[in-house]
């Protein structure tokens, strides 16, 4: 039985685990290798498996990604937005089943695709293997973009061909084939495409996602999508990771936290696809969309007394 779904009481504090699992995103190491001061990795793992499984972080993202949007003055619904995949090696224990040669690339692995909208949140995600075509990849995403009702725009590369075009078309989906001008010779700036790029070098700040370690692919696109929500929870807080050259001012963060918190209660909840299915998934969704932002600044932190059984985790310790 997963954790998730289990009538049992919360032994461990579901943001120390939520901590523990935005640590391995982000330093990238091994499952069995977290610090002491985090809960035992099976019981992480447990959780991440979970929340991955049921759609959970995928709801968080898609609550997340609206706040952003609505902070930046946009409607929380996208109307256009960017495609682009990207082939990734892997490494040895991941099934071969799962694997593919991007003959184009000359790269053994999987292939990620990411749909963002035009200010380069993720929007969909979709894994497969790097010998998967750029067509079926960009099929999926459009597929998936679909819980975004508002989408009638998408700009991609040369490398997606009619087939992605017409079904687009089919969707209600404008899909602009975007090609580099000839004439120019070396690098340059291309309509649209470098917003997806940026969003990939975002991504490429979580060393968990130099190469893909996950077995299964699903895991795969889940720390994709948790890199995401570790940028945009950012965003709202106006965050960075704090380092020996800036030292971490808490009183400066808590004003913030509690402005970010004080927004989500006014915005009020929103509905969402694909909401988790067990307890703590339903906490972490709920949370994003503001219903446990009742909780004073100084009870967000299992650190600082008594606290809510579950939170929306607005910073990060690393």
């Amino acid at each position: 039985m997963s954790p998730v779904s289990s009538g049992r009481t919360h032994t461990h504090d579901l943001r120390e685990i939520f901590n523990a699992i935005l640590y391995v995103n982000r330093t990238g190491i091994a499952w069995r290798y977290l610090p002491h001061d985090f809960p035992p990795h099976p019981t992480v793992y447990g959780y991440f498996a979970a929340w991955s499984k049921e759609g959970t972080l995928t709801a968080l993202n898609y609550q997340l990604t609206g706040l952003v949007r609505d902070y930046h003055g946009r409607t929380t619904t996208p109307s256009a937005s960017i495609m682009d995949s990207q082939s990734a090696k892997t490494s040895t224990n991941v099934p071969l089943t799962t694997q593919g040669t991007d003959a184009g690339k000359k790269i053994v692995g999987r292939k990620r695709g990411i749909i963002t909208d035009t200010l380069g949140l993720l929007l969909a995600v979709t894994v497969g293997a790097a010998s998967t075509s750029d067509n079926t990849i960009g099929i999926n995403l459009l597929d998936q973009a679909t819980t975004y009702p508002a989408l009638t725009k998408t700009w991609v590369d040369a490398g997606f061909k009619n087939r992605l075009v017409e079904h687009g078309a089919h969707l209600g989906v404008d899909v602009e084939i975007v090609t580099k001008d000839p004439q120019i010779k070396g690098f340059s700036v291309v309509k649209r495409r470098w917003v997806v790029e940026r969003t990939i070098g975002w991504l490429m700040h979580h060393r968990r996602l130099a190469r893909d370690y996950e077995t299964r692919p699903h895991n795969s696109a889940s720390m994709i999508t948790l890199a995401m929500i570790d940028n945009v929870a950012k965003r709202l807080t106006n965050e960075t990771t704090p380092t020996w050259r800036e030292p971490h001012n808490h009183k400066t963060h808590k004003k913030r936290e509690s402005d970010v918190l004080s927004m989500a209660a006014v915005k009020g909840p929103q509905t969402y696809p694909r909401t988790g299915g067990g307890t703590a998934g339903t906490c972490l969704a709920a949370g994003a969309a503001g219903h446990l932002v009742s909780a004073s600044p100084t009870a967000v932190s299992p650190r600082r007394g008594t606290s809510p059984p579950c939170r929306w985790p607005t910073r990060v310790r690393w």
